[in-house]
This record gives C-alpha cells, sequence and structure tokens, in this order.
C-alpha cells in the first residue's frame, strides 16, 4: 500500500512550504539567533539567555507569526491569484490548514531554536513557559487568518495590519493572563466547571486552545463560502452552542460565591446575545438575500438563514427563562426590548445604507445608550433614563418604555427601507 504524506494531500501546504523554507532563511534564522543568543550570554551571562530565548519566542510565534497568517491569504487577494484558487477543487479544510502552518512555517522554524536555547538555559522555566506562549501563538496566528478572511467575506479592504493586531492582543492577553498578571496578584481560587475543580490558568489555557481551533474551522468555513459551497450557518451555530456550554458550566461561580442555575443560564444568555451582537454586524445585507429568504423552500431555507438567528433565539429563550423566575423581571423584559430593537436597526440600517452603515450606527448607538439616557436622568430623573437603560431595580415603567420606544424607532425605519426599495 502507498503511504500518502500530508504535503501529497495538501498542495497548498506544499506550495507555501517551498516559498517560506528556502535554503537561504534555513540559514539565516539559526545564524541570527546564534548571534542573539551568544551575545546576551556574553553580556549578561546565562541566567539572561533563557529571557532571551522567551522574547525571541514570543516575537517569532505571536508578534511575526500573526502577520505571516494574515500575509498568507491577503498576498492572495492583492497579487490576483485568490480567483484561481477558488477554481481549484482543493478541500477548504486543507486549504485553510495550508495556509495557516504554510505562511507561518518560517516562524515556527525558528521558534524551535528558541525552545532549544530556552531549554537548555533553564529547563524549569521552559517547562512552565512553553505552553501558554505556544497556545499564544496558535490563537495569534488563527485569528489574524480568520479575521483576514472576515474582511474577505465583507467585501471590504483587506488590511493585514487589522487582522495581526487582532491575533496579537488574542496571544498577548492570554501571556498577561497566564504568565504575567498571576505572579503579580493574590493567588485565584480553582474554578468549579460543572462541579470539577480546575486551576483557572489551565481552564485559561484549555478554552483558548480550543478557540484557535475554531478560528482555523471559521477560516475554512470562510474559505469554503469563498469556493461557491454555503451550508448556512452550521459552523456558527456549533460554536455558539460550544460557547453557551461554557458558559453554562462556569456561570454560577463567577456571577455568584453562591451559585444557583439562574447565575448559569444568565450566563449563557449573556454570551448568546453577545454572539447575536457579533454575528449581526458581521453580516452583510441585501435586497436579494431578503428575497431569497423570503421565498425560500424549506430545504434552502437553513443555508439561506443570517447567521445572528440561531444565536438570538437562544438569548431570547434564555431571556425568557430568567423572565419567568425571576422576582424582578422588569429589568430583563425591558432588555429584551432592547436587544431585539438593536437588531432591527442593525439590519434595516444596512439595508438602507452600504459603505456609510458602520458610522451611522456608532452614531446611533452611542446617541441611545450614552447621550439619550444622560439626558433624560438629568432632565426628569432615574426612572426616566431607564426607558432606555434599565437597571436591575427598574419598575414597570423599565420594561413597557423599551419596547414602546423600539417601536417608535424601527416602524419609522422599516417605511423608509420599504419605500427606499419601491423607489430603486
Amino acid at each position: 500500500m502507498i503511504r500518502r504524506s500530508l504535503l501529497s494531500l495538501n498542495p497548498e501546504l506544499q506550495r507555501l512550504f517551498w516559498l517560506e523554507l528556502t535554503p537561504g532563511r534555513l540559514l539565516v534564522m539559526p545564524l541570527l539567533l546564534a548571534l542573539v543568543f551568544g551575545g546576551t550570554y556574553l553580556v549578561r551571562g546565562a541566567t539572561e539567555v533563557a529571557s532571551a530565548a522567551e522574547i525571541a519566542l514570543c516575537f517569532l510565534l505571536v508578534l511575526w507569526g500573526s502577520r505571516l497568517a494574515a500575509d498568507s491569504f491577503q498576498e492572495e487577494v492583492t497579487g490576483r491569484t485568490w480567483d484561481i484558487q477558488r477554481l481549484s477543487v482543493v478541500n477548504p479544510l486543507a486549504l485553510a490548514l495550508g495556509k495557516w502552518l504554510g505562511g507561518t512555517s518560517f516562524a515556527w522554524y525558528g521558534a524551535l531554536f528558541c525552545i532549544a536555547a530556552l531549554g537548555a538555559a533553564d529547563a524549569d522555566r521552559a517547562v512552565r513557559l512553553l505552553p501558554a506562549t505556544l497556545v499564544a501563538g496558535l490563537v495569534a496566528q488563527t485569528g489574524a487568518l480568520f479575521v483576514a478572511m472576515v474582511f474577505q467575506q465583507g467585501g471590504g479592504r483587506l488590511r493585514g495590519g487589522v487582522a495581526q493586531a487582532f491575533g496579537v492582543v488574542a496571544g498577548a492577553g492570554l501571556l498577561n493572563t497566564v504568565l504575567i498578571a498571576p505572579p503579580m496578584s493574590a493567588p485565584l481560587p480553582d474554578l468549579l466547571w460543572y462541579g470539577v475543580e480546575i486551576r483557572p490558568t489551565d481552564f485559561i489555557l484549555a478554552t483558548v486552545l480550543a478557540q484557535a481551533g475554531w478560528f482555523w474551522l471559521g477560516a475554512a468555513t470562510l474559505t469554503r463560502r469563498e469556493l461557491g459551497e454555503h451550508d448556512g450557518p452550521v459552523m456558527w451555530t456549533a460554536f455558539l452552542v460550544y460557547a453557551c456550554l461554557l458558559a453554562l458550566g462556569a456561570g454560577g461561580t463567577v456571577l455568584s460565591p453562591h451559585p444557583g442555575w439562574s447565575y448559569h443560564i444568565f450566563a449563557a444568555t449573556l454570551v448568546a446575545a453577545g454572539l447575536t451582537y457579533v454575528a449581526v454586524v458581521m453580516t452583510t445585507f441585501s435586497a436579494a438575500h431578503v428575497k431569497r429568504l423570503r421565498f425560500a423552500g424549506w430545504t434552502a431555507l437553513w443555508r439561506e438563514i443570517p447567521s445572528w438567528a440561531p444565536s438570538a433565539v437562544i438569548a431570547l429563550g434564555g431571556a425568557v427563562w430568567l423572565a419567568a423566575v425571576s422576582e424582578r423581571p422588569a429589568a430583563i423584559i425591558g432588555w429584551t426590548g432592547n436587544f431585539l430593537r438593536d437588531i432591527a436597526i442593525v439590519c434595516l440600517i444596512k439595508l438602507l445604507l452600504d459603505r456609510r452603515a458602520g458610522l451611522v450606527l456608532v452614531v446611533i448607538f452611542a446617541l441611545l445608550y450614552l447621550f439619550f439616557p444622560f439626558i433624560l436622568s438629568e432632565a426628569a430623573g432615574r426612572a426616566w433614563g431607564q426607558l432606555l437603560r434599565p437597571l436591575p431595580d427598574a419598575s414597570l415603567q423599565g420594561a413597557v418604555g423599551p419596547w414602546v420606544l423600539a417601536a417608535i424607532v424601527v416602524a419609522p425605519l422599516a417605511r423608509l427601507v420599504g419605500k427606499h426599495w419601491q423607489s430603486a
């Protein structure tokens, strides 16, 4: 039986290996690192070699690796070769894997020498630092690749710097949480997740590693859409279920020292609502898409449904449950009205405007959540401010007010969109 290697199964990975791992680069990387580590040893001694190796490792995997991951896709778009790849028969999962591992292969090659130097200089330190550093590199690179694909899907101009910044923030945030902050603060108690005690650092590392996998799957899903294959919000719904289950297990201990299921459901509902906001902002809308959604049959409806719809349904279900069991449901009812109003505003503004929708939405939500509540509170009292931003102890006014104001805002906007379509 003929054994086929990963390279033969993934032409994109093979192509990027040939481009990134040239003989000259393979020789220059160890020489430069040897110069850095050797100079550090001569000037500061052996104890500082571990620090130099750690800094170089973070630079290669997080800072530079995220840039290489974003560029692995951006260069295809700017070089006008992405359309050729879209016509190929490469599997979307293999294409996303090839762009990530192949595009960042030179950074990982240099990381091997940094790991060797760190282990030789201080083995105990290497054991303590390597898990978090490697996971930070993974989430930074996959996150940058995912954001680059999101820019392409949204039809906006691809900016590698934005994708890199996202990856760097994700990776640096993990390093700060796991390696930098704990020694400077009191030790955190173990986290109770579905009744199992877990160290916070272990929980964070595991969830961030899983997030890196989700970033890669998200990039593969967007690649699949670029290749003309659209299967609806399957991957987004799977990630939604994962995130809600994650929050459901840890929500009680995070929100209350005496957890009950209401706190767990509240945490999962917040996650579903937050993901709904992310999805509705990222989703592009057009009149053609709305028409396809209206006339789609039951078999095609799932492929046309917006990605934010499943998360919105879960968030509304959680809100209904919380309102039913809460002693003071007014705030929950009011914020549910705000939630539906916000979704309607984003959808209608995106249908009405194209390029300027983002700026208009920023202005609208700044008025709704900052300016108008402040004016109402100062002019008419705290109770009137809850018409737009209900507080936990809200009265009936805080429950009904947001729904009334939502109708006042959304109805004219919907009529304006209808007239715009008729005249178009």
